[in-house]
């Protein structure tokens, strides 16, 4: 909120503040109140336009639990002072674009003296990255047809300037922006916020200027747009793509950033010490102090003070700090295993999606709160029936690239490397290849007995409602 006052106070109406997604989920603070404190925080700040991201749609009903599996997004749509935009996602059981109060496909208002068009897309993924019951009744479609259309609107009604909200990331050939970008006529749109892959992307694609800004809330992207006051256009040639900026109360001593975690790592294995870090000094951004805004840290009280005495709880102790792998099985996730052989000891088999795991616990006191950064989601362990062609079925999809490679316990899993063409399949028949249909699977066998899992035989195995109901592509 500091950063953001510094550039209201210098560039007044002409600041455009923007989010493309995943504005719940993650931490505590969110969680607890179904996004709520969230909305409160967005509310103060000059926000045109935020798009939906598949984490929107994670708390269901807002009484959990409820009919309603949009209630709790609802529930905050109305909440909000800013519009939330999205012009892909068509309901299946009418055909039509998805509309609620306060959801339009784009929005459109004024800055700096120029009329501004927003419009919102929503990945195609969501379906495989949220509980795939609450988003049952829509078709989520390919960005290139809603845009061009949106953008006609848009420019029907004077927009002279058009922009992006896209939840979707990847920046280089063959991935979903560039791939989007590549496609759309040029002049459709001026520039493209992104997200949901959490990278770090400032550049051009086909003549597009696109940001993202990693994850976690702890970084801002910015933009410069230019506009000819003659032909009131953008004028390429002076578009400048910010470097990603740290949000940060104080900086390192060296660095001008914040990241706690990452310094921790960074002791851990020796390459730093503590000395490199303290003291710390106070934060500056377009010449001037960054400031707590004093509004924000009032409204958010309640909820931190809530938050704050459950996350301090100690649970337990670590002798040694856990090393997370971003490619493979992982201890975080050899303990979760761990858990679960705990409370379903008649499991054969158990299967943890590798994404669940989002940080280590490091050497000393664990803590509620730290349980829930390792794992913030609202996930139940269940117990489910199998039989070897349903387990080979879901080990496939989980080695297939597509995901983080998920924990396993009682079977060995064999998979080749790569993206040979010769893995390719097309699982729903939809007529395109995905990442997720590679069939990378050589053989899996039983731990205890070696011999191969039969499609035929039935056992239970151990996993989330997640998975069982279709998420992470295990359709």
């Amino acid at each position: 909120a500091g950063h953001v006052r510094i550039l209201e106070k210098k560039y007044g109406d002409k600041l455009v503040l923007l989010d493309a997604g995943d504005l719940f989920q993650g931490t505590m603070e969110s969680n607890l109140f179904l996004g709520k404190s969230v909305v409160d925080y967005y509310n103060l700040l000059p926000y045109r336009a935020v798009a939906i991201g598949n984490h929107e749609f994670d708390y269901g009903d807002k009484k959990r639990g409820g009919p309603d599996y949009l209630g709790a997004l609802k529930a905050r749509m109305l909440q909000a002072k800013f519009p939330f935009v999205q012009a892909n996602i068509v309901s299946t059981a009418t055909g039509k674009p998805w509309r609620e109060k306060n959801l339009s496909p784009s929005t459109l208002f004024e800055a700096g003296g120029y009329k501004v068009g927003v419009i919102g897309l929503t990945t195609t993924s969501t379906p495989a990255k949220t509980l795939p019951r609450n988003v049952a009744g829509f078709d989520f479609k390919d960005f290139v047809a809603p845009t061009i259309s949106e953008a006609k609107a848009l420019r029907a009604k004077g927009a002279e300037l058009i922009i992006v909200l896209a939840h979707e990331g990847g920046d280089q050939p063959g991935e979903p922006i560039y791939e989007f970008l590549r496609l759309l006529p040029k002049g459709t749109i001026d520039a493209a916020v992104t997200g949901h892959t959490h990278t770090e992307i400032h550049r051009v694609i086909n003549g597009v200027p696109v940001i993202q800004s990693k994850t976690r809330g702890v970084y801002f992207g910015r933009l410069d747009l230019y506009v000819d006051k003659a032909t009131r256009r953008v004028e390429p040639s002076l578009t400048k793509i910010h470097p990603m900026h740290w949000v940060c109360g104080t900086w390192f001593k060296n660095e001008e950033q914040c990241d706690h975690k990452g310094a921790r790592d960074r002791m851990a294995k020796g390459t730093t010490k503590a000395a490199d870090f303290l003291p710390l000094r106070e934060v500056r951004y377009e010449g001037e102090i960054v400031k707590p805004d004093e509004a924000v840290r009032e409204a958010l009280a309640p909820y931190f003070k809530k938050t704050d005495e459950r996350k301090t709880e100690v649970l337990g102790q670590a002798a040694r700090d856990f090393e997370p792998y971003a490619s493979g099985e992982s201890e975080m996730g050899d303990l979760w295993v761990k858990a679960f052989r705990w409370k379903f000891p008649e499991a054969r088999a158990i299967y943890l999606n590798g994404g669940g795991f989002r940080r280590r616990f490091y050497k000393g006191a664990i803590t509620y709160g730290d349980l829930f950064e390792v794992h913030p989601f609202d996930n139940f362990a269940v117990a489910v029936k199998m039989n070897g062609r349903q387990l080979k079925d879901f080990v496939r999809v989980g080695v297939s690239g597509g995901n983080a490679i998920p924990s396993l316990y009682g079977v060995k899993v064999v998979y080749h490397g790569g993206q040979n063409p010769a893995f390719q399949r097309d699982v729903n028949h939809d007529g395109r290849f995905e990442e997720w249909e590679l069939d990378r699977l050589a053989s899996l066998t039983w731990e205890d007995t070696g011999k191969p899992v039969e499609d035929k035989e039935e056992f239970w195995v151990a996993t989330n409602d997640y998975l069982v109901s279709g998420g992470d592509s295990l359709r």
